[in-house]
């Protein structure tokens, strides 16, 4: 008979073996070395303004059927598809990635089989493939953000447009994109937070391309 302490460990072996992990699936589109370029450059220009904060939210990930895609801009500074996080960015050089610790699509105890689950934030390799040290719990979010909007600095959050950021628009029949839906809730949850519009300081660094966009556009 094997023995209980055996057996437990086995089925524990055979469950983590079971699952998959981010990279079994996906690759980073660049090296981490491009990323965290990208976002050392971006850095440097909200330090050129000022003591600021960049919020980038991804999509949610859980669709009617569609393929996945990521938002541009998060997917633009990070490499990653990950569901439900958000990168902030800080004029004095700070990065942190706030992800789920396991992905939410794959988790389903009653249909293991189906789904058998997949560390995000629990993954190692993200961090070393992305090159983002700080990889926080999503939950932590809210924290941070309330010592931002303490601090009095500029969160800058990219609208998808130029121009002022206007008031949240609110409408019954309105396909809710995940700038409007970030932007409508830090208006309700940090009414007095300083938002900005980053789209054009987007647009700029994303119009100068790195050799390896050169190359791969080749």
């Amino acid at each position: 008979m094997v023995p209980t302490a055996v057996l437990a460990a086995t089925l524990v072996a055979d469950a983590n073996a079971q699952e998959q992990r981010y990279f079994d699936w996906t690759a980073m589109p660049f090296p981490a070395e491009e990323f965290a370029t990208r976002r050392a450059t971006f850095a440097a220009r909200l330090a050129a303004i000022g003591d600021a904060v960049m919020l980038i939210p991804s999509v949610d990930g859980v669709s009617g059927g569609e393929t996945f895609r990521q938002d541009d801009t998060f997917m633009y500074f990070t490499g990653l598809e990950l569901p439900r996080s958000i990168l902030a960015i800080g004029s004095d050089g700070d990065v942190m990635l706030f992800a789920p610790k396991r992905d939410p699509r794959f988790e389903n105890p009653s249909r293991t089989n189906d789904f058998p689950g997949r560390p995000l934030g629990d993954d190692p390799a993200l961090s070393e493939r992305s090159g983002i040290l700080e990889i926080r719990p999503a939950e932590e979010i809210e924290e941070f953000l309330s010592f931002i909007v303490d601090l009095g600095g500029r969160v800058y959050i990219d609208m998808g447009a130029p121009g002022d950021v206007p008031a949240p628009r609110i409408s019954p029949h309105m396909d809710w994109d995940v700038h409007d839906s970030f932007h409508a809730y830090l208006r309700e949850e940090y009414p007095n937070t300083n938002i900005e519009n980053a789209f054009a300081l987007v647009a700029a660094q994303r119009m100068v391309k790195t050799r390896a966009e050169i190359e791969r556009m080749r």
